[in-house]
């Protein structure tokens, strides 16, 4: 990583690592912060993310956690970057196992910084026939485009009974999956870049010279 960040000037190195204990974890830390110490003076974009955690370990009373991943409108595994402009979504698979009135299920997108962008669950856009069933369920919800700006994003999983108990806290060692926005933030000369702020969404505008 070290030899590419100085010889690649174009390159986008994306490194991901859960930090597990399979060996010292202190050297993992001397190592990235070398890393880090490169980026700053070669002024190059280096993302390290957590990796997703392990599935099987989402199992409870009320349901089994089957799959969590980010997926195109086809349906296919997304490929990153993802521009702004894209669309994309959350595919989620889950066994359930016992119904409840307050069941909520959904993901929590935060920014690099830790901070919450949003939340989303099935219940948005609520409808009394939109309910989870016993047995095997897969919910797609949207990541919106033309939403956020370039940079690193990660999905988190989130389950709970609303109100009453978490299942699964966005906040506390739930699974997640990280994503990068880069490109495609307007069709506009005047954006090609960056644009300031958390969000970068595309507003309409309205001018009347009379």
């Amino acid at each position: 990583v070290l030899e590419l960040l100085k010889t690649e000037s174009d390159a986008i190195i994306i490194g991901l690592d859960n930090m597990n204990d399979y060996y010292d974890v202190s050297i993992k830390e001397w190592r990235l912060a070398e890393i880090d110490k490169c980026v700053s003076f070669y002024q190059k974009d280096f993302y390290l993310c957590q990796g997703n955690s392990d599935l099987s370990t989402y199992n409870n009373e009320f349901f089994e956690l089957l799959d969590f991943k980010l997926i195109n409108g086809s349906g296919e595994n997304l490929v990153q970057p993802l521009e702004n402009s894209q669309k994309a979504y959350v595919h989620i698979e889950i066994n359930m196992k016992k119904l409840h009135n307050a069941f909520t299920i959904g993901y929590a997108v935060y920014n690099q910084d830790g901070e919450v962008m949003y939340w989303s669950y099935l219940t948005d856009d609520y409808c009394e026939n939109k309910n989870v069933k016993l047995g095997k369920n897969i919910l797609r919800g949207e990541i919106p485009s033309h939403f956020l700006n370039e940079g690193q994003y990660f999905i988190y999983f989130s389950a709970s009974l609303h109100f009453i108990q978490w299942l699964v806290n966005p906040a506390e060692n739930a699974p997640n999956i990280p994503l990068f926005i880069q490109g495609g933030l307007s069709e506009s000369p005047f954006w090609t870049l960056k644009r300031p702020g958390i969000c970068a969404p595309i507003l309409k505008w309205e001018i009347n010279n009379n």
